[in-house]
């Protein structure tokens, strides 16, 4: 989660969301960021300076026993 004021209170430039930015980002399945800390899902994707290094796949299986 971007924090812009405090980002601009220690002089870091170019932070922040926009067109052309790196795009370091890790997606994770979670309602919340409490949520994400709490349960620690599976990391969808791990995204890195634009390039994906993590890209994960839910996969739901039925088991033979339930009819079709």
């Amino acid at each position: 989660m971007p924090r812009y004021n405090a980002a601009r209170n220690i002089g870091l430039e170019n932070y922040g969301i926009y067109e052309g930015a790196d795009a370091d980002l890790i997606l994770l399945e979670a309602t919340s960021a409490v949520d994400a800390l709490r349960r620690k899902p599976e990391r969808l994707y791990v995204i890195r300076q634009g390039e994906i290094l993590v890209q994960n796949e839910l996969h739901t299986t039925f088991s033979p026993q339930i009819p079709a």
